[in-house]
């Protein structure tokens, strides 16, 4: 649950934050810091839960983007960040032609050539070309809402849904 308090965020002026503004913070920096092990300063005290993530066979982030400041794990990593910086493109569409910088990228939009939709839904016969898709829509079926508004407390199923909410109590 993403949980707003107030009186403890503020941005890097210093200055209070809106509602909203710390909603996009949490969800765009939570993945990173689960990863870290740090925790969200925004959160009270009473919800900050300890992370601890001790695995001696994770290796250290030892290179970092020149350009984002990204920590990245080897030089290869590095040259695939820096194509994202340049624009580089280096994976071509065999049927339109059009350019990716990833391969992944790539084989996601050949699935709108394809029509190529592997991923099912276990309740009814629909079927998706991305499993981020099926997880989202399963929720559709199962009425799972996990992101909860915390000023009027209703829930939404995805956390896109909440942050549109959000702008309804902000004026935004």
């Amino acid at each position: 649950m993403l949980a707003f308090n107030p009186a403890s965020c503020h941005n890097k002026q210093g200055k209070p934050v809106e509602a909203i503004q710390h909603v996009n913070h949490s969800i765009l920096f939570n993945k990173q810091k689960l990863s870290t092990g740090d925790q969200d300063e925004h959160l009270t005290t009473d919800q900050k839960q300890p992370r601890t993530y001790s695995n001696p066979g994770v290796k250290e982030k030892t290179h970092v983007c020149d350009i984002c400041k990204k920590p990245l794990l080897n030089i290869a990593s590095l040259k695939r960040q820096m194509k994202i910086h340049t624009r580089e493109k280096h994976f071509t569409c065999q049927f339109c032609s059009k350019s990716f910088a990833k391969s992944n990228y790539l084989t996601i939009h050949i699935q709108t050539h394809t029509e190529e939709r592997p991923f099912a839904c276990t309740f009814c016969p629909k079927s998706f070309p991305q499993s981020a898709h099926l997880t989202s829509y399963i929720k559709s079926h199962t009425g799972e809402k996990p992101c909860i508004c915390t000023i009027c407390h209703t829930s939404f199923p995805q956390s896109s849904q909440l942050i549109t909410h959000m702008k309804t109590h902000t004026n935004q």
